[in-house]
């Protein structure tokens, strides 16, 4: 005991000494403190002089991306390696269902038997290797048992019709269905794939020659309708994509093949129902968990209307001529009843209705050509291009869609100007009255239509980028060429009925018609330069009232093509009367243009 407490005591004065050496650290340390707080030692920091530093630009290292292992690589070929000897697998089963059938090595029941077993046998494999972990080895033998499944009964069916059509109906419907589970159990687009990919590949390794059409097409439906199926719960696109590619092919495949032996009822059912299956796999997915549209949807939504509008019109034009512009607004009535659906359902995907919206749109467009005659079709374009662009105004969340809303407009405003231009501005003698005919009345629709969109243009100018913004002036350009235009071909056609009438019933020439003809020639001409004067001085007067250079500068190149027209070329072909009142006139036209000018320079240098 007394050891004990020799050793606590000799501690306890350890630990004393300690603390005193800490203690005069301690105070050490206070004494250099306040030495150096003493003020004279204080010195403010001299200020920083930012100039003489030299800035460099912020260097960014770039990182290589990294090289793959030789494993990773390995391992990679290791995945790719089951699907690739699968598809071999599928081809070359189906090459020996071929074979064998064309040199009756095997009967047909033991084929399709040998199919059956093999199929069942993958199909058991690829869960005996599922529950091994071994997750994508299973995926691929399971894909791989239904495509062996699918070749098998169609086989049955329809090669050696060994089973009848509802049977076979029932049977491949149970196939699809279980296909679709166990791709969605799996959460794996392998099985998915192998599965209804094998079962479109089917047709073309056995061939469809002996094949019945409709039970072929029937078979394509239950495949498209087990992929309709997995729309609900998946959003594999590149199967959906595929999937329709295949179809396309199928159906096109077998319309050579068997279109004089079935009636128009047969192909035209089957293609809309395609139609509509697709219609709807391409944004159900989206549409149920309200998920945004990629551009992957729209590709399939896009082939599929226009592949199905392409081939109904090949169908129904010989028979049907008269209903296709009726088919065509139908089809545009369902995709805005799409739009509509979409766009209540899943309103924060405006990209979607706004495509569903521009289908319909399209489709609207070219029901006006395929139904309508010559002139209601450029008017019903100019109309829809109006709202069109009114439309793209009004889209102030999205400014990217609206503006490619505006940018469709103004491509359907210029195939109405090409139909307008080239076809509408045509019009036969015998219907023309001066002034009172539809060239005037369509022509007049379109320029209002122009000036309409100047005005929308003008208006929103605040919405629109930076290439928009000389679309204005352009609409205003475009729409006095086209009163030019119009009158100029008014006063043509005007002096061709005149000429036309100075020939008999009997076509023969009456006495003085080559002189009668150079006089009506010489005032047509004078005419046009008379219009052009008279036009360019309303420009011009406009373009100072209303303080619009564009106008004025229309004017003043419309002032110069008319002068030079009266000096170069009346000058030498007019005589008499129409050469002085020509001459005259300009002289007036130019004289108080030129006085406008005079009084309001100072005007017009203000806003200039």
């Amino acid at each position: 005991m007394p050891n004990r407490e020799e050793k606590v005591l000799k501690e306890l004065g350890t630990l004393k000494e300690e603390i005193g050496k800490l203690d005069k650290k301690i105070q050490q340390l206070e004494e250099r403190i306040s030495f150096l707080e003493k003020p004279e030692l204080v010195q403010p920091p001299e200020p920083i002089s930012y100039k003489e530093v030299p800035e460099y630009p912020e260097i960014k290292e770039e990182v290589p991306p990294p090289e793959k292992k030789p494993f990773e690589i390995e391992e990679a070929m290791g995945r790719w390696l089951p699907r690739i000897g699968m598809l071999a697998l599928l081809f070359g089963v189906g090459f020996f269902l071929k074979y064998a059938f064309e040199h009756y090595w095997i009967g047909p029941t033991g084929r399709i038997i040998l199919g059956l077993l093999g199929g069942v046998l993958c199909l058991g494999a690829g869960e005996y290797f599922e529950g091994k972990k071994y997750h994508q080895y299973a995926r691929i033998l399971t894909g791989g048992g239904f495509a062996l499944l699918y070749f098998s009964l169609f086989a049955a069916r329809n090669f050696y019709q060994m089973i009848e059509a509802t049977p076979a109906f029932i049977t491949m419907l149970f196939v699809t269905l279980v296909a679709g589970f166990f791709s969605v159990r799996y959460n794996s687009l392998i099985v998915a794939f192998y599965s209804i990919i094998g079962g479109f590949l089917t047709p073309f390794l056995i061939g469809v020659a002996g094949v019945d059409r409709i039970g072929l097409l029937g078979y394509v439906t239950i495949l498209n309708l087990g992929i309709l199926g997995l729309a609900f719960f998946k959003n594999w696109r590149i199967l959906n994509f595929v999937a329709f590619v295949f179809t396309a092919i199928t159906y096109l495949a077998t319309y050579g093949r068997f279109q004089a032996l079935e009636p128009l009822s047969v192909s035209f059912s089957f293609l809309t129902l395609y139609f509509l299956i697709f219609a709807f796999i391409a944004f159900l997915y989206n549409i149920l968990y309200r998920l945004p549209t990629l551009k992957e949807d729209v590709y399939l939504i896009l082939f599929n209307a226009f592949y199905y509008f392409g081939f109904s019109y090949f169908l129904l034009k010989p028979d049907y001529e008269n209903l296709l512009g009726l088919f065509t607004f139908g089809l545009a009535f369902f995709y805005l009843i799409l739009a509509y659906l979409a766009f209540s359902r899943n309103p924060q995907d405006k990209f979607l209705a706004l495509v569903l919206l521009g289908t319909c749109v399209a489709f609207i467009t070219t029901g006006i050509a395929v139904q309508f005659e010559q002139y209601w079709i450029t008017m019903f374009w100019t109309i829809e291009a109006l709202v069109l662009l009114w439309i793209g105004f009004q889209i102030k969340d999205y400014p990217n869609r609206a503006f490619a809303t505006r940018i469709l407009a103004l491509i359907i405003f210029g195939l109405a100007f090409i139909k307008l231009l080239f076809i509408d501005s045509r019009i036969a003698l015998t219907e023309f009255n001066p002034v009172f005919n539809k060239r005037v009345f369509i022509f007049l629709i379109y320029v209002i239509a122009l000036f309409l969109a100047a005005k929308l243009y003008s208006y929103y100018k605040g919405r629109i980028s930076e290439s928009e913004k000389g679309i204005s002036t352009a609409c205003v350009g475009v729409a006095n060429f086209l009163i030019i235009y119009l009158m100029s071909v008014e006063i043509i056609d005007y002096f061709r009925l005149k000429i036309h009438q100075l020939v008999r019933p009997t076509y023969q020439l009456p006495p003085g018609y080559y002189e009668e003809k150079k006089s009506l020639l010489l005032q047509r001409n004078m005419w046009l330069s008379i219009a052009w004067a008279v036009y360019s001085f309303i420009l011009i007067s406009i373009g100072i009232i209303k303080r619009y250079k564009p106008i004025r500068l229309i004017a003043l190149i419309l002032f110069g093509i008319t002068t030079f027209k009266v000096f170069l070329m009346d000058l030498s072909y007019l005589t008499g009367f129409p050469r002085i009142l020509s001459f005259i006139i300009l002289g007036l036209i130019l004289l108080a243009a030129g006085f406008l000018y005079q009084k309001y320079k100072d005007r017009i240098r203000e806003f200039v």
